[in-house]
């Protein structure tokens, strides 16, 4: 064989050598973009959980409060020596019965408050666990993503 012709051999050796290495190049930079792709998608996920976490707290706080507000107000009202009371005021039996009412009508407008707040507080815990599920659906399809692009290479 002329050195020509191993020189024309050994270079379409080194032409086909390298569309394979450009083509691997490609599927490299391909890779990359996707894996950026996969690290700005995490964190907005992140983000999306973080506000979630603290919307949590906040509620998590105000059910603090309120259940604060309500031991308070039970402490007051159970100090409240009702017996001693009726024997001072030595009223009529009428009025020991507007006493009664009153505090039923508290007791009443306190279990109106309290079912408010629970419809207050519902949708906004339907909200947080549809949020908390939507952001482990999105982070359960990034990592499906990014294991995707692992096991294609």
């Amino acid at each position: 064989m002329s050195d020509s012709a191993v020189v024309n051999n050994h270079l379409a050796e080194l032409e086909s050598e390298l569309e394979r290495l450009s083509k691997s190049v490609d599927e490299i930079h391909a890779a990359q973009e996707a894996a950026t792709q996969a690290v700005s998608a995490s964190k907005s996920v992140l983000s999306i959980l973080e506000q979630v976490s603290r919307g949590y707290q906040e509620l998590h706080e105000s059910d603090e409060e309120l259940k604060d507000g309500i031991h308070d107000a039970l402490g007051k009202i159970s100090q409240v020596d009702f017996p001693s009371r009726l024997n001072k005021l030595d009223n009529t039996v009428s009025a020991v019965s507007i006493g009664v009412q009153n505090l039923s009508t508290g007791i009443h407008d306190l279990s109106q408050n309290f079912e408010e707040m629970e419809n207050r507080l519902a949708p906004l815990h339907h909200s947080l666990m549809l949020q908390r599920g939507i952001s482990f659906a999105i982070a359960a399809l990034v990592v499906a993503g990014l294991i995707a692009c692992v096991l294609s290479r």
